[in-house]
């Protein structure tokens, strides 16, 4: 019976490990993918700002026509 609770609580131990690592992995990578994306915006709206803000505004038309539909 020691055995197998042993070979268990170790099964666990590595499970939770691999966990720990998957997830801290994943974190990485969204963070990484979260600051390409920004920095991408932001050449966007650099390079062509009225078009950025023309895209703003037809998106906040867009929102306030949703919800207002409601």
């Amino acid at each position: 019976m020691t055995d197998t609770k042993t070979a268990v609580d170790n099964a666990t131990e590595a499970a939770q490990a691999a966990a720990r690592k998957a997830y801290t992995a994943s974190a990485d990578y969204l963070k990484d993918t979260q600051d390409k994306a920004l920095r991408s915006a932001r050449g966007l709206v650099r390079e062509q700002p009225l078009t950025a803000i023309g895209v703003a505004v037809a998106a906040g038309f867009l929102l306030h026509w949703a919800l207002r539909q409601r």
